[in-house]
């Protein structure tokens, strides 16, 4: 399952993609003190117990993380969660017409 460090980093992780965007770079340094052994955007790699990633969870709240996360994993646009949802089909559901536009061209 989840260990206490993976847990840290999604929980800063949810911060960050529900819009409290205290800095991208912040969490890039948190991922790389607390776990060294990861690529500097492994991060983006941990899944939510319902296997959304980072880019699900900031295209359900519409906001400006989505384009980080597109330009350091564009393989993430095409991610499907549990649901069968992919970042996309997430923001369309939740109403966000210029994500879900930003997340398909």
């Amino acid at each position: 399952m989840y260990n206490s460090k993976d847990l840290n980093m999604l929980r800063a992780a949810y911060v960050l993609a529900k819009g409290n965007t205290f800095g991208y770079q912040n969490l890039l340094a948190r991922a790389r003190r607390e776990r060294p052994e990861l690529l500097e955007n492994a991060f983006l790699q941990l899944k939510s117990p319902l296997d959304s990633t980072l880019l699900h969870i900031a295209a359900s709240h519409g906001n400006e993380v989505v384009d980080h996360v597109v330009q350091e994993n564009p393989q993430y646009l095409d991610a499907i969660n549990m649901e069968h949802d992919t970042p996309s089909h997430v923001a369309a559901r939740a109403g966000h017409v210029s994500t879900d536009q930003a997340l398909t061209n």
